[in-house]
């Protein structure tokens, strides 16, 4: 029976997540593309896999090994559209939203099924309208359930006044070396989540325990880390991936060029300051359920305060991880602080049930979930950033303009120029013909020298920049002549892209 409940509700969990991301995500079959500048840089990455590259060593990226396996995943299932990453990114959060649903049943065992439905909504539609999921298909996204089941599973061990169990010790292993291998940053969850654990055990006098418990995790988080370790060194790849992911990422991505002594000291603090006001804005309405969730579940005493200290203990660490660094790219990097945003709309939706019975009002049942998502999703739908792109056919965008027009030439090679990756090597089905085949957020000579030279030397047949032109970047493009421009909008911008194509002889 227990079985058979587990698995409606992940049924449940599943069929909310397809319809919030069927209309939220670009990935979605309802959109002509992603037009998301990382998730073209993951999939770009990914496909040159597939077809021989080795990562880090013939096209650079800036994340982690694990992020470009899934999604060369995603291209077994289709290199000629995003329904691969899409099935992908279902299935993430609708283990997710499961393992939210969990959280909440350790408080509330009797729990419908039609309010388990009424939190899975509240939760999709807040997180999938938010800026902070951007386009969809970010890491953090993708991360939230293994971030949502670990803290399952520790809150389990600490409401029954037991111990975590030593497979799932060994799971949350396994998400912690996902983690790392995808973006250490996230390891500041799994850090403080350990740290707490490790002192709920000794106090409890389990040395025992803690020590086996040790073991199962740092077997999860080997069993998580070999594959990764056996493809670099197999390709000869791990220097050029301890230098590409790791030192760029925290010496070249946060800039410190031209900051005096004082700044450069100060920069962290100000980054958190930053990161803080970034999260409470970026995620709009997950703010308010996680702040309602503090309240009701924490200081009015619905939570045992040792499980208050576990979520507090995840919390922080990974907030000082995410936003320590130089530079506040995103909003998307806020999206990570949303994991327990379950427990925040369960209280929400069981604050207005009570006050619904206090004024005598029917409070909506199963039959009216649907309706309420159906409601949610119409409102949801003017707030997101991305529905905007539903208006649009794939005839309009740049992307497949310039496709058409590259398609012509047999054989040809394309460079991304200036910008990060755009899509249009998804477009045009290409693959880079340069290491560098987009200008990434760090401050790197080797690529930028690269990508001058592969232009000025007349190496690629089609190069497409994004703003300026060759022109106004100063670049010797004398081999090459303006073939088309095209506008279109982007985060709330419109850009010019420019198509050039080289001239050959006779031309």
């Amino acid at each position: 029976m227990k079985k058979r409940s587990g698995l409606l509700r992940f049924a449940l969990a599943l069929l909310i997540a397809l319809a919030f991301l069927s209309v939220f995500s670009k990935n979605s079959f309802l959109y002509p593309m992603n037009d998301w500048v990382d998730a073209n840089c993951f999939f770009t990455a990914a496909r040159s896999m597939l077809d021989g590259k080795v990562l880090y060593l013939d096209i650079c990226e800036q994340k982690g090994p694990v992020v470009y396996f899934v999604f060369a995943l995603a291209a077994l299932v289709s290199r000629t559209s995003f329904i691969g990453v899409f099935f992908i990114e279902v299935l993430s959060f609708a283990a997710f939203l499961y393992a939210g649903d969990a959280c909440v049943r350790l408080y509330r065992p009797k729990l419908a099924l039609s309010s388990s439905a009424g939190v899975m909504v509240l939760v999709s539609f807040a997180i999938t309208t938010a800026l902070s999921f951007s386009h969809g298909g970010s890491v953090e996204e993708l991360s939230l359930f293994m971030l949502a089941f670990s803290l399952l599973f520790v809150l389990r061990a600490v409401k029954t006044n037991a111990e975590v169990k030593n497979a799932e010790a060994a799971l949350i292993g396994m998400f912690a070396g996902a983690a790392l291998w995808s973006k250490f940053t996230i390891l500041g969850f799994y850090l403080g989540l350990c740290v707490f654990t490790a002192v709920y055990m000794i106090r409890r006098g389990a040395l025992s325990l803690l020590v086996k418990n040790a073991a199962a995790f740092s077997l999860g988080f080997c069993a998580a880390t070999a594959p990764v370790l056996i493809y670099l060194f197999l390709n000869g790849a791990f220097g050029a991936m301890a230098e590409t992911y790791f030192y760029n990422n925290i010496f070249l991505y946060p800039s410190r060029v031209g900051e005096s002594t004082v700044l450069k000291l100060l920069s962290p603090a100000v980054n958190m300051l930053k990161g803080a006001a970034a999260s409470l804005v970026t995620n709009g309405l997950c703010t308010v359920l996680l702040a309602f969730g503090a309240y009701r579940l924490i200081r009015r005493g619905k939570t045992h305060p040792n499980e208050a200290l576990a979520v507090w203990f995840s919390v922080v660490p990974l907030a000082a991880a995410s936003f320590f660094g130089g530079k506040l790219f995103a909003p998307y990097y806020a999206l990570i602080m949303v994991f327990c945003a379950p427990l925040g709309a369960a209280a929400m939706l069981n604050h207005i049930k009570e006050r619904a019975k206090k004024t005598r009002r029917a409070v909506p049942r199963a039959s009216r979930v649907v309706l309420m998502a159906a409601v949610l999703i119409l409102i949801g739908m003017p707030l997101s950033r991305n529905t905007r792109l539903l208006l649009y056919k794939k005839t309009d965008m740049p992307q497949y303009r310039f496709a058409e027009v590259i398609a012509k030439r047999e054989g040809a090679t394309l460079l991304n120029y200036g910008f990060l990756d755009g899509g249009f090597y998804f477009a045009a089905q290409k693959n880079p013909s340069c290491k560098y085949f987009c200008e990434l957020n760090i401050e790197l000579d080797e690529m930028l020298a690269e990508q001058r030279r592969m232009i000025e030397m007349r190496e690629v047949d089609f190069v497409v920049t994004r703003g300026n032109t060759l022109d106004e970047r100063g670049i010797d493009h004398s081999g090459y002549r303006l073939l088309r421009v095209s506008s279109f909008p982007f985060e709330s911008r419109y850009f010019a892209y420019h198509l050039y194509e080289r001239i050959e002889n006779g031309d």
